[in-house]
């Protein structure tokens, strides 16, 4: 990493834990998709729109546990150090954005159902989700930790002076 330059090492942070992000997403779309098709079959759209309710309350605890090792490291690779401070902005983006995926989620999913469509859904979030909630993630986490990092290098350049 000394290698690096160091207006380059934040790309290089973002797409070494991406791989850890597309992983972490990658088991929980599975564990969805796996979810939403064996309910498919058990519930009636009244019983399924239940079934998610209840699925989406537990789901949400399980993203931010999944994600959140990555999240951290992501922020020791970019701080070195990390403050208190940090690791609960950390924190609250893993913990919005498990909120928003839950949402989004359940938005499909109830829009699929009503156009019968949920097989094909499943297929979607298959092949392309896993990707595109990482990169979301972890653009979101770098745009956060990048602010505490000119933070804290404005904070060394005055105790220079």
């Amino acid at each position: 990493v000394a290698s690096i330059p160091p207006a380059q090492r934040t790309g290089y942070y973002r797409r070494t834990t991406l791989r850890l992000f597309e992983d972490a997403v990658g088991k929980l779309v599975t564990k969805e998709v796996k979810a939403v098709k064996r309910a498919g079959g058990k519930f009636d759209a009244s019983g399924f729109e239940d079934w998610a309710d209840t699925f989406y309350a537990k789901h949400v605890l399980h993203i931010g546990e999944a994600v959140r090792p990555a999240a951290d490291t992501l922020a020791e690779l970019m701080l070195g150090k990390v403050s208190d401070d940090v690791s609960r902005s950390v924190e609250h983006v893993v913990g919005e954005w498990s909120v928003s995926y839950v949402k989004e989620s359940r938005r499909a999913l109830m829009q699929a159902l009503s156009h019968d469509r949920v097989d094909q859904l499943c297929e979607a979030w298959s092949t392309t989700r896993r990707i595109q909630s990482a990169v979301g993630l972890s653009d979101r986490l770098v745009s956060v930790i990048s602010s505490y990092n000119h933070t804290e290098q404005d904070d060394d350049e005055e105790d220079c002076t």
